[in-house]
C-alpha cells in the first residue's frame, strides 16, 4: 500500500506494467488522500486525539451490525499493536469488545466494496464482524499507516509500545502493594496460598519466612526466579530436545497453568518501570510462543523444538517415498523408559488409513497438531486465561516468537566485555579491579549464572544485556580485609574487599557466589 497526495480522497486497485507488459504482483491498492486527510490519518494511527464530529478523543465512531440486523454504537481505537473496538457503557466507561491485529493482509477486507459497510474476520473468535463507518477510507488509511509503522519498528521501539499499555501501573507502585509471605522450602504452594488472599494490585512485595531481607526489588526477583524453577523442577513445565519449555500435557491440575500465566502477566505489567522488570529463568518453546499469539503451527516447528525427531522422522518422510514404512494416521507417545503413554488416531479411523506419498503432508500436519497443540490444549487455554488477565492478545502482536522470548526471558548469554562498558565503580583500587576482571574470565558457564544471580537476584539479563540493567551494575570496595564479597540485589551492587593475594581474592569470590547466593540478611 502507498500514499499519494491528491485533492479528492479515494482508493483504487491498480496494476503495474513495465514497457506495456503487465507485471505479476500481489494485489496492490493505492490510497489517494488529501493533505488534510493524511495529517488526520497520521495523528489517528499514532494514537493522538482528532477534532472531528466522527471522533471522541482518539476514538473513531461507527456501528457494529448485529446478526439480527440491529446496530450498536462502537468506537475504533488504533495502535500498531492492534485495532481495538470498544463501546462506552453509560456514555463514558469504555469496554473492549473486539481486537484485530494490525497487518497488511487485513487491508483488503476494508475494500470489499466502496460503501460505508465493511467486514473483518476476528481470528481469535473465528467470527466475521460487519461494521458501518462513514469514514471507512480514513480508517483504512490509518490502518495501513499503522501497519507500515509496525513493519519498520525496532525491538526497542516495540518494547516502548508494549510497556506503554501499563503506564498506569506507575501510579500504583507505592500506593497499593500486595505483601506476599512465602516459605522458601515450599515456595510454589505457599505463594499460591498467599496470593489467594491479596488483590494482585501494584507490585508484589515479597517476604521470605525466617529471613531479614528488606524488599526493594531484589527479593521479588529472587522469588520470581525460584518460583518458575520450581514449576519446571516439579514437571509442571517440561523441557524438549532443544532445552526450552512447555506445559506438561499429563499434568492433571490445570488451574496451576492459569496461576503461572497470571504470574507472567503480572510481571510483564510491572515492566513499565525498568526497575521492576522480571525474567523467566528459562525459555518457552517456539511452538508454545506461537500458540500464545493465536497462530496455528505446522510440522516445521518440530525442526526448532525437536530437531532430532525432525531429522530422523519428519525430514525423512518429506524427502522420501513412504509406502514401505507401514505408517498409518495414528501416533503413539512413549515415556523415557519406553512405556506406551498414549495412542491416538490422527483422524477418524486413522489406524486403517495408510500414509502414502499423496497424503503424507496431511499426516505430518495432523501429527504436529496432535503433538504440539492438541495434547496441551487444556494447559494452554488455562495459561492464556491467566496471562490475558493482565496482557491482552494484541499487546504481543508486534513481537515475533524470538522477540517474545526476549520479552519473557531476557538474555541468557553473559558477556563480561559488555559489563566492562556498562558499570560503575566506587572507591575500587586499580589492583582490585584487575583482579575482579581476571576472576570473571576464569568463571565456568555455571559460575557466570551464579555470579549474575548473586548480584541481581536473577539468572537472566534484560534483552540488551548489562546496558539495560536497572539500576546500573555497581562495584564498590569496602576496606575490611579478607572478608567475603556481599551484594545488594535490589540495587545491583557488589561489595568487594581487599585480600593479601589474588588467590585469596579469587577463593573468597567463588565461595560467595556459589554458597552465598540464596537467602537474605540486612546489611
Amino acid at each position: 500500500a502507498a500514499f499519494i497526495k491528491i485533492e479528492h480522497s479515494t482508493s483504487k486497485a491498480v496494476k503495474i506494467t513495465y514497457k506495456g507488459t503487465p507485471i505479476k504482483t500481489p494485489s496492490i491498492t493505492l490510497i489517494y488522500v488529501s493533505d488534510s486527510l493524511l495529517k488526520r490519518i497520521e495523528d489517528f494511527s499514532n494514537g493522538k486525539g482528532i477534532e472531528s464530529r466522527m471522533c471522541i478523543g482518539n476514538y473513531l465512531k461507527g456501528s457494529l451490525i448485529e446478526a439480527n440486523g440491529s446496530t450498536k454504537t462502537i468506537y475504533f481505537y488504533l495502535r500498531t499493536s492492534g485495532l481495538f473496538i470498544k463501546e462506552f457503557i453509560m456514555g463514558f466507561i469504555p469496554r473492549l469488545i473486539y481486537i484485530f491485529p494490525v497487518s497488511h493482509k487485513y487491508t483488503e477486507l476494508f475494500l470489499l466494496n466502496h460503501s460505508t459497510i465493511f467486514s473483518i474476520t476476528d481470528i481469535f473468535k473465528n467470527k466475521t464482524l460487519h461494521f458501518k463507518l462513514n469514514e471507512r477510507l480514513f480508517l483504512l488509511g490509518s490502518f495501513v499507516n499503522a501497519a507500515n509503522k509496525k513493519c519498520s519498528m525496532t525491538f526497542d521501539e516495540k518494547l516502548v509500545e508494549f510497556f506503554s499499555n501499563f503506564e498506569y501501573m506507575g501510579e500504583l507502585i507505592f500506593l497499593m502493594q500486595s505483601i506476599i509471605n512465602v516459605d522458601r522450602h515450599c515456595l510454589l504452594y505457599s505463594s499460591i496460598k498467599s496470593l489467594e488472599q491479596c488483590w494482585w494490585i501494584g507490585p508484589l512485595k515479597i517476604s521470605f519466612s525466617g529471613e531479614q531481607g528488606i524488599e526493594y526489588g531484589g527479593l521479588r526477583r529472587e522469588w520470581y526466579t525460584l518460583l518458575w524453577k520450581e514449576l519446571s523442577d516439579t514437571k509442571i513445565f517440561i523441557t524438549n530436545e532443544r532445552g526450552t519449555y512447555g506445559p506438561n500435557p499429563l499434568w492433571k491440575d490445570l488451574n496451576i497453568f492459569e496461576f503461572a500465566g497470571k504470574i507472567l502477566g503480572k510481571a510483564l505489567s510491572l515492566g513499565a518501570n525498568p526497575m521492576f522488570r522480571l525474567y523467566l529463568p528459562f525459555s518457552f518453546s517456539s511452538s508454545f510462543l506461537y500458540q500464545l499469539k493465536g497462530i496455528n503451527i505446522g510440522y516445521r516447528h518440530f525442526k526448532v523444538d525437536y530437531p532430532e525427531f525432525y531429522t530422523s522422522r519428519i525430514d525423512y518422510i518429506v524427502k522420501n517415498k513412504v509406502e514401505d514404512l507401514d505408517l498409518y494416521f495414528t501416533d503413539e507417545i512413549y515415556d523415557e523408559k519406553g512405556h506406551l503413554i498414549e495412542s491416538k488416531n490422527l483422524k477418524p479411523s486413522g489406524k486403517k488409513i495408510k500414509v502414502t506419498n499423496f497424503n503424507k503432508f496431511e499426516y505430518l500436519h495432523l501429527l504436529a497438531k496432535y503433538r504440539l497443540s492438541d495434547r496441551i490444549k487444556g494447559p494452554l487455554t488455562k495459561f492464556k486465561t491467566g496471562l490475558h488477565y493482565y496482557v491482552s492478545e494484541t499487546y504481543l502482536a508486534n513481537f515475533d516468537e524470538s522477540e517474545m522470548d526476549l520479552l519473557f526471558s531476557g538474555f541468557s548469554t553473559i558477556d563480561f566485555n559488555d559489563l566492562k562498558k556498562h558499570h560503575n565503580c566506587q572507591n575500587v583500587s586499580h589492583k582490585i579491579m584487575e583482579w575482579f576482571w581476571l576472576v570473571l574470565e576464569h568463571l565456568s558457564e555455571e559460575q557466570k549464572l551464579l555470579f549474575l544471580k548473586f548480584i541481581t537476584g536473577s539468572s537472566r539479563l534484560p534483552p540488551n544485556g548489562f546496558k539495560d540493567l536497572c539500576p546500573v551494575f555497581t562495584i564498590r570496595q569496602l576496606n575490611e580485609e579478607g572478608k567475603l564479597p556481599s551484594s545488594h540485589v535490589c540495587a545491583n551492587v557488589l561489595n568487594i574487599h581487599p585480600h593479601s593475594s589474588f588467590e585469596a581474592f579469587e577463593s573468597s569470590f567463588i565461595t560467595a557466589i556459589t554458597e552465598g547466593y540464596v537467602g537474605f540478611e540486612n546489611y
